[in-house]
């Protein structure tokens, strides 16, 4: 029905056959060159520390002293990371479809051994030598995941580590340099105009490779990334690939999918990103979805309606042919608001929505980040999800789809994400709903137009 229907079923046919890859390679190259870069780095570190002993003034502490020597050593496997990823990136095929970006390319192998050995020694150092921020360690301890992924499984998508493992560490450089500056706060009076280039050098570097490069990188690959993974057999491989994924999709995503389910509806998707300057002129708070209708002037918006749920059971009521949202005043139209009102305040709000606000880097921002908060939200998710998944009928409401499923279905691929879906009992009616023609064309439009939904 639509040409990038079948993309979730060519992607999906990946996930036939062996999950890691050959075990001689496994054997003669990963792990060889993942100990080989693990000890050289390992011994970078000392000689660095070795030297800073015999030149460092009296009064510099032993704990600044290994401070120095790891910043130094992260600097410098920062630089061989960035090199490799611009030797890497320069010699890859950009014709290749999306498919073809998820297996193969063993020969940027070394990059993920690299990588490997850069982080299994860091982890150990950041904790015990140097007490490292757990921001820190936890961030290392995801870039390990991606790094198996990478380097072990069959399906590692290689195509993309010259840049996430290499061209990506540009910016860490200069960024390396700044901290070795605010360690030492008496080298900005003596150097300021340094400091200044540095800084600046940063803001550029930064802007240009972790906005302008990664966007339409992060997004084909998170497209692929999922449709893979969701499709796969065996639930701890599921879980494993859910925390290499990156960033949950919007609840945008809810509307989308709902518009296509209507059919006939025309609509034109801007892909603005939450609490910009376009999106706060239509809503104050910067959240999205935002739903904007046009009468006679096609630039100004007859209508504004916010919220995901509160768009859906509009349009469901707009077109009402559509019975994905029952008639007003009836009581299937009460239980399909008490099912959204259950999922929206028990699931979403008190769940999943905590661990972004205090689970991640959004914390910063956000009031903090409070690991017991996120522990008590998942476990919440977790009692509350068996009460509202469907039992016996094919749908949430009986035998026909609506949009209340939608709503379930996203915060179900949510929880995915975050690897908090421990139960493969809801996996028919999961899947039942994702194989829908409207499901899989969003998810095509998403890689379609590189935007975040």
């Amino acid at each position: 029905m639509f040409p990038d229907a079948t993309l979730a079923e060519r992607i999906g046919a990946l996930n036939d056959g062996p999950i890691f890859l050959e075990s001689s390679v496994l054997r003669q190259i990963v792990v060889p060159q993942t100990v080989a870069c693990a000890s050289g780095i390992t011994a970078l570190y000392v000689v660095l520390l070795y030297i800073i002993d015999l030149y460092a003034a009296k009064d510099v502490s032993t704990s600044a002293r290994r401070k120095i020597s790891y910043q130094a050593t992260s600097l410098c496997a920062c630089i061989v990371l960035s090199v490799l990823g611009l030797y890497y990136e320069n010699h890859l095929d950009s014709s290749l479809t999306d498919v073809e970006k998820i297996q193969g390319h063993e020969h940027v192998l070394f990059l993920s051994c690299f990588q490997l050995g850069f982080q299994l020694w860091a982890i150990p150092v950041g904790i015990f030598a140097v007490e490292e921020n757990p921001i820190m360690i936890l961030h290392h301890l995801t870039v390990v995941a991606v790094g198996i992924m990478t380097g072990f499984l069959r399906n590692g998508f290689r195509y993309w580590i010259p840049f996430f493992f290499g061209i990506f560490e540009l910016s860490t450089i200069p960024l390396s340099i700044m901290n070795f500056f605010k360690e030492f706060p008496s080298l900005v009076d003596r150097y300021p105009g340094l400091y200044l280039k540095v800084r600046l050098l940063f803001c550029g570097t930064f802007l240009y490779v972790r906005i302008g490069m990664l966007m339409p990188r992060l997004y084909s690959y998170m497209s692929s990334h999922f449709l893979l993974y969701s499709q796969h057999p065996h639930l701890p491989y599921r879980v494993f690939m859910s925390a290499c994924w990156g960033p949950a999709w919007t609840r945008t995503f809810r509307c989308l999918w709902m518009l296509e389910e209507l059919g006939t509806v025309p609509y034109e998707h801007l892909p603005y990103r939450p609490a910009s300057r376009n999106v706060r002129e239509h809503n104050p708070t910067g959240k999205v979805p935002i739903l904007l209708a046009f009468d006679d002037d096609p630039t100004v918006p007859s209508f504004t309606l916010t919220e995901s749920v509160a768009i859906n059971t509009y349009l469901g009521d707009l077109y009402p042919s559509s019975a994905l949202v029952p008639p007003p005043r009836t009581r299937a139209r009460a239980q399909y608001d008490q099912m959204c009102c259950t999922i929206l305040s028990e699931l979403d709000a008190q769940g999943l929505w905590m661990h972004r606000k205090h689970g991640t880097e959004m914390g910063k921002y956000l009031g903090g980040v409070l690991p017991a908060a996120v522990a008590a939200a998942q476990q919440h998710y977790t009692n509350l999800l068996p009460t509202v998944m469907p039992s016996n009928d094919l749908y949430l409401l009986g035998k026909e789809f609506t949009a209340a499923d939608i709503l379930l279905v996203h915060c179900w691929d949510w929880g995915e994400h975050i690897g908090w879906n421990g139960s493969d009992e809801w996996r028919e009616y999961i899947q039942r709903c994702h194989h829908r023609p409207a499901y899989q064309k969003v998810r095509a439009l998403l890689q379609q137009t590189s935007s975040r939904l």
